[in-house]
């Protein structure tokens, strides 16, 4: 468990610059809302790839992406809420809200990951 927690902290990482990246870029033209789905999309289908070959160590498959997209759409609801309250309710700048955005949605998406390509939550014994 410890390697994998570490592991998607890493793949996190690059996988939020990546994220952050594409959301800053597409501010110039689009809204944050806007924004933030499109690299949602893009971001979780990198993040699929690397956490499931470096991080749980899973064969690709249909249903583990499958599965994983429906997770990442709940969770993308929950970040989406994240967003409207620091931008839209609480006077946050949207290209700061991010940050917090991701900082609300790492647990929630480790859990959700390791269901969609493991099939559990819980750590396997040692």
């Amino acid at each position: 468990m410890k390697k994998e927690v570490s592991s998607f902290l890493a793949v996190g990482v690059v996988n939020t610059i990546v994220s952050w990246a594409i959301y800053w870029t597409l501010l110039s033209f689009f809204g944050h809302q806007m924004s933030f789905a499109i690299a949602f999309v893009i971001a979780t289908f990198g993040s699929w790839l690397m956490n499931s070959k470096k991080t749980f160590d899973v064969a690709l498959s249909k249903i583990k992406l499958v599965r994983y997209f429906v997770f990442y759409i709940a969770s993308y609801l929950f970040c989406r809420g994240v967003l409207y309250l620091s931008v839209d309710y609480a006077g946050i700048n949207e290209y700061f809200a991010i940050v917090l955005v991701t900082a609300f949605g790492i647990p929630v998406n480790f859990i959700g990951s390791r269901w969609a390509l493991k099939g559990n939550i819980r750590p396997t014994p040692l």
